[in-house]
């Protein structure tokens, strides 16, 4: 797996409301994106979205078909795992 993950902002909000459009329609509590963006295929690999809520941080997170079992949903956990620890979550549910 050759990728990088990076905060979704500006335009990216467009791609994440694409591929996890549930995730997306909350606007009553702060939210977090990542993006993968796989140095090789297509120019977004998958996404992850993280809705804060008191205590706990919600996580939906999706991967191309066709980047599936590469790694991409592991390193998007992982840094989902981490925002959700700097937000001061106590638990991500998914």
């Amino acid at each position: 797996m050759t990728a990088q993950i990076r905060p979704a902002r500006g335009a990216d909000w467009a791609l994440c409301r694409a591929l996890l459009p549930a995730a997306c329609g909350r606007t009553d509590c702060p939210i977090e994106g990542f993006l993968v963006l796989p140095q090789r295929g297509p120019r977004v690999g998958g996404a992850a979205v993280i809705r804060f809520d008191d205590r706990d941080a919600w996580l939906c997170l999706t991967v191309l078909p066709a980047l599936r079992r590469q790694g991409f949903g592991s390193a998007l956990l992982a840094r989902a795992m981490e925002a959700a620890r700097e937000g001061g979550a106590q638990r991500l549910l998914g």
